[in-house]
């Protein structure tokens, strides 16, 4: 049986990466298996996410008391995707 704990990780970097600015698809691939949690380990994918997605940063607003400069990347997109 074919899984994605199967596959290649170059395989499913490509995956990856070909889901461009959509943060649900990368949310949810993201949590498919251990194999693709890991592939989001790094803040910078999320970020690259963000930004094919049209988001980047705001500089001075806060959510959930939080400031925005204090919230990883990772975080940043699931709020957006929650929104």
């Amino acid at each position: 049986m074919l899984t994605l704990d199967t596959l290649d990780g170059q395989l499913l970097a490509r995956i990856r990466d070909q889901l461009g600015g959509d943060l649900a698809a990368h949310i949810h691939f993201s949590q498919a298996c251990r194999k693709t949690r890991r592939l989001y380990d790094e803040d910078a994918i999320w970020q690259v996410a963000c930004f094919r997605a049209g988001f980047g940063k705001p500089r001075r607003r806060t959510i959930t008391g939080q400031s925005i400069q204090q919230l990883t990347w990772r975080e940043l997109a699931y709020i957006l995707v929650k929104h």
